[in-house]
């Protein structure tokens, strides 16, 4: 498929998108067409626009403690809880799903055991905490993303080793997920069959039943899918850091691969991502025709056709498709 003829099929969505202010249930891109196509039977009730606003989503997990209170630098880090090992309830719980938005893969069972001890250890060894595995106000600090108000900012010039984070508002990288997955305010099912919204986001694996239930009455505004995708890309990119952020050829490699690596990662996870060891090892070679032949010579490529096929010459040409503008911010 060219990017012509994805284009046409998105010119209706496009309309749509740029007439409405709140967007009733739309669906562009090659995932969510995919997805719309086979399996219409998945799709679900959508409430009026006219009351929807940000003010009516749920809230995320993540912007309120479990005990009700804001997340915000006026709070004192000493009335948190302190967490460690055979701990148990909400708290770890969230400290769970904390780890898991900067790459780890915790069960969030709320049961401090001996993984969420080595994933709390790893993040503390990341921000240059004492590692010992036990969550006080300097860890919360770090984990909350907080900042202290009264200490003068610092800017601190960021490593080679961060440059797939750099990537974070990288607008090839949003344009082209947004191409590949569709970009949907209504819930729908996937191919794989799970509950999905916005950018390819799986509330399956990162939501929680109220939300799911919520959003299949409701549809999800643009700025609830920015931050989902914001959180998603942060997931694939943290997660590409840690496994090969100290390595000198993934430093060197240029942005347009690492936006391939990215896009492959977010569509399949980043473990099935890892045994694509050919594939990475051509990388590590900068060997990319070879790359992009390994890539091709997969059953992912099978399953996805045109989205390999593109992100095949990226990786072989280091050069960006040009993407219809509809998907830019």
């Amino acid at each position: 498929m060219s990017i012509e003829t994805d284009k046409k099929a998105g010119l209706a969505a496009t309309l749509l998108a740029s007439a409405l202010p709140y967007l009733g249930a739309f669906s562009f891109g090659e995932e969510a067409q995919a997805a719309q196509q086979s399996t219409p039977q998945t799709s679900l009730h959508q409430k009026d626009q006219s009351d929807l606003t940000q003010a009516t989503l749920p809230t995320l997990p993540t912007e309120k403690l479990p005990d009700g209170r804001e997340i915000s630098n006026k709070l004192d880090l000493r009335s948190l809880p302190t967490l460690k090992l055979a701990a148990e309830g909400e708290w770890v719980k969230f400290l769970q799903k904390r780890l898991n938005d900067e790459g780890s893969e915790l069960a969030v069972d709320g049961k401090f055991g001996r993984k969420t001890e080595a994933a709390l250890k790893q993040f503390q060894t990341d921000h240059e905490l004492k590692a010992d595995a036990i969550v006080g106000p300097k860890t919360w600090k770090s984990l909350l993303e907080l900042e202290n108000p009264e200490a003068p900012k610092v800017i601190i010039a960021k490593t080679t080793a961060s440059a797939a984070t750099d990537l974070m508002n990288n607008r090839d990288l949003r344009a082209l997920l947004k191409f590949h997955e569709g970009v949907r305010n209504d819930m729908y099912l996937c191919t794989g069959g799970k509950c999905t919204i916005g950018v390819g986001h799986n509330l399956e694996a990162n939501g929680t039943k109220a939300e799911r239930d919520y959003f299949a009455e409701n549809n999800a505004s643009a700025t609830q899918i920015e931050k989902w995708l914001n959180e998603d890309i942060k997931k694939v990119t943290t997660g590409l850091d840690k496994a090969f952020g100290k390595e000198s050829w993934y430093q060197e490699l240029s942005a347009n691969r690492k936006i391939v690596m990215i896009d492959m990662g977010f569509n399949i996870g980043l473990d099935r991502l890892m045994k694509f060891e050919k594939c990475l090892a051509r990388i590590k070679a900068s060997d990319f025709q070879g790359a992009a032949n390994e890539m091709l010579n997969s059953s992912w490529a099978n399953q996805v056709g045109a989205r390999a096929t593109r992100l095949a010459d990226v990786m072989r040409s280091d050069k960006m498709p040009l993407i219809p503008n509809r998907f830019y911010q």
